[in-house]
């Protein structure tokens, strides 16, 4: 079972968060924030096991897109943290 919430305090920030849970005791919550600019946008999240991730989307005369992205686990601190750059056509 999953159940979120979506708000968007400002035109430009969206908040959420997102919790599931199975009949085997799983269960995860995640929050995270997005922030529209005017040629990108920034989102953010983290788990309840303290994975965070981030994601960068630049776009580039509607045409091109660079993301830049990263991930960090902070309950397992011999793990690096992983980082990605990215190029697409095509835009958003």
């Amino acid at each position: 079972m999953t159940v979120g919430y979506v708000g968007r305090p400002s035109k430009r920030l969206t908040l959420f968060t997102e919790l599931k849970g199975s009949g085997e005791g799983f269960s995860e919550t995640t929050a995270g924030f997005r922030v529209r600019f005017l040629e990108g946008m920034l989102t953010g999240s983290i788990t309840s096991n303290f994975k965070a991730t981030s994601i960068y989307k630049h776009i580039i005369e509607n045409m091109l897109s660079m993301q830049l992205s990263s991930q960090i686990d902070f309950q397992k601190p011999e793990k690096p943290a992983v980082f990605g750059v990215s190029l697409s056509l095509g835009g958003m």
